[in-house]
């Protein structure tokens, strides 16, 4: 009886055994459904990669290294990658090389990049000191020279803004230069034109015109006059409100009763040089009828 006790308690041991081995097993599977199931609704809703470098564009990429020659790849040129990852570690702003572009063959005087000042400035520094304006009286001749190379509207208000910045001494060797009659040239040539590049050349212009020097000999000859006097309607505000200012600022330096002609100063026309043409026959020919009238009484036909 006791052997078979025995048998009994080792088979249920083993029943026990078998059964916390099977619960294990599926305890385990359980959790790897679970874990397979978080996997899956994590990869639903998974965040977009992070860009550590700037995109790079198909003009800016070599040409020649391995994966600019294989396109197919789809991956980021290594010349460029390496060379943002070099200044990345330097701590400066990683920027792709750009190709150098080629200049249009022809370009509006409305869009001038920074290169086109660059150009101006430099044909103006020989002439202008630390503050901007004409170092003296000496460079205003050849100053006037290389007037002619600024060719745009856009350029032309340097030369406008230099001489906002000079001393009234050069300001009259300009005026005694004729530097006015390029800047009416130039004024003119403005006013056809209804851009903002013109808008801003003619209030430059018209800022310089209201700082020169001027006197009533000036005023009364020159050409500007009708140009400024043309401005006082402009389209533009500041255009406008600086003509007029002009013109009330210029019509001082000219005395009063000085634009007419003095009745003491110049003898008096003869009647028949003020009479028309067509009035002077008239009389002449009265004149000759009363003569002839005249003669025929005396003779006796009375």
């Amino acid at each position: 009886m006791s052997s078979s006790s025995d048998d009994l308690s080792d088979n249920e041991s083993l029943a026990d055994r078998h059964k916390k081995r099977a619960a294990r097993a599926a305890e385990h599977a359980a959790k790897r459904r679970r874990s397979s199931s978080d996997s899956g609704s994590k990869a639903g809703h998974r965040t977009k990669r992070r860009n550590l470098f700037p995109v790079i564009r198909k003009s800016q990429r070599c040409g020649t290294c391995h994966t600019c020659l294989n396109p197919q790849l789809k991956k980021a040129c290594l010349t460029v990658r390496e060379q943002m990852m070099r200044e990345a570690t330097r701590g400066t702003k990683h920027k792709a090389p750009t190709p150098k572009p080629a200049m249009p063959a022809a370009r509006s005087s409305s869009s001038n990049p920074p290169a086109d000042v660059d150009k101006y400035t430099d044909i103006l520094l020989p002439f202008i000191n630390s503050a901007g304006a004409l170092a003296d009286a000496n460079a205003v001749q050849q100053f006037l020279k290389a007037l002619p190379k600024f060719s745009t509207l856009f350029a032309r208000t340097l030369p406008c803004t230099v001489l906002g910045l000079s001393s009234p001494a050069v300001l009259a060797e300009f005026m005694a230069a004729g530097g006015v009659d390029v800047l009416s040239i130039w004024m003119t040539e403005a006013i056809g034109e209804d851009t903002k590049d013109a808008n801003h050349f003619l209030v430059e212009a018209l800022t310089v015109l209201k700082t020169l020097p001027v006197n009533a000999t000036f005023v009364k000859s020159n050409k500007v006059t009708k140009v400024i006097g043309a401005l006082r309607k402009h389209d533009h505000n500041d255009v406008r409100m600086l003509a007029n200012e002009i013109v009330k600022l210029w019509m001082k330096c000219i005395p009063a009763g000085t634009s007419k002609i003095s009745s003491a100063s110049q003898a008096p026309a003869p009647a028949s040089a003020i009479q028309p043409l067509a009035k002077r026959l008239k009389i002449a020919g009265q004149v000759q009828l009363q003569v002839w009238w005249c003669q025929y009484l005396s003779l006796g036909h009375g």
